[in-house]
């Protein structure tokens, strides 16, 4: 199976979260994988500053919703066959260095290549 992880970030609003999520992920390094935004029409910046930062972003035209931004996100990965894994996670979340190669590997005995929500030990809030 292909070893690649897509990590699909949810974005809207709340720009500084994003920037921490994002900063968490460039300190991963033990597994390949590419991260994509999927913004729900935010507009504090967060578009911008996802291509400042050459973070694939897609834009929706209007505000959608979570559900809607997870199902094009697995769209996406299953029109992408150089993934193995997809990891849906909101920009709140930092990602320690290690987790994913640890999720891609668990994965691995299972027949599932998604991973989703994640959250901190408090759960997702909702």
């Amino acid at each position: 199976m292909k070893e690649k992880v897509l990590f699909l970030i949810t974005t809207y609003n709340q720009l500084d979260y994003t920037k921490m999520c994002i900063k968490s992920l460039n300190s991963v390094n033990d597994i390949d994988f590419d991260i994509l935004a999927i913004d729900d029409c935010s507009n504090d910046g967060t578009q911008q500053w996802c291509k400042e930062n050459n973070i694939k972003i897609i834009e929706k035209e209007s505000g959608r919703g979570l559900t809607h931004t997870w199902n094009m996100g697995y769209q996406y990965f299953r029109d992408n066959s150089k993934y193995g894994y997809l990891v849906i996670s909101n920009h709140d979340v930092i990602v320690p260095n290690g987790a994913l190669s640890q999720m891609a590997a668990t994965l691995k005995k299972w027949p599932f290549s998604l991973v989703s929500p994640m959250g901190d030990k408090n759960g997702v809030g909702h």
